[in-house]
């Protein structure tokens, strides 16, 4: 039951950062999204889909596993994100 309610709280939490994060980024850049800002929402989406189907309770007999698999993903991608980020900050102080 713990492994349900967890993912199901984070996997609301990651719904609505997708449902949200087109908005708040052409508020605060006034751009459309570039490739690698899709490709996140991707990501995202797909991790989502993997929390959302561990709280429904499609594999009874792997929940912790699929829950534990599911955080180290999203956590590698905040990671890289993270670093991709860091990365065009310090190329346009740079330039």
């Amino acid at each position: 039951m713990v492994w349900r309610v967890s993912s199901a709280l984070i996997g609301v939490s990651l719904l609505l950062f997708i449902l949200t994060y087109p908005r708040r980024r052409r508020t605060a850049i006034r751009e459309s999204l570039p490739w690698y800002a899709k490709m996140n929402i991707a990501v995202i989406i797909f991790i989502d889909i993997v929390f959302v189907g561990n709280a429904s309770g499609i594999v009874q007999e792997q929940m912790p596993a699929v829950y534990l698999s599911a955080i180290t993903a999203f956590m590698t991608f905040a990671v890289a994100s993270w670093l991709r980020a860091l990365s065009i900050i310090f190329l346009e102080k740079s330039q």
